[in-house]
């Protein structure tokens, strides 16, 4: 994905993503698909169990 980004921004003579627009990206990404919910639903069933 992000090589892809790099690649359409090279085609439009932009300069590339730096790591930190990556991670910036990817962040977003992931909390658009709920994947931060279901770490936090796992990390506290994790903690009840440890109680």
């Amino acid at each position: 994905m992000a090589r892809h980004d790099s690649w359409k921004r090279h085609r439009q003579n932009l300069s590339p993503l730096t790591q930190k627009e990556m991670n910036k990206a990817f962040v977003e990404k992931e909390k658009a698909s709920g994947f931060y919910q279901r770490a936090a639903y796992f990390h506290k069933d994790v903690l009840a169990a440890v109680d």
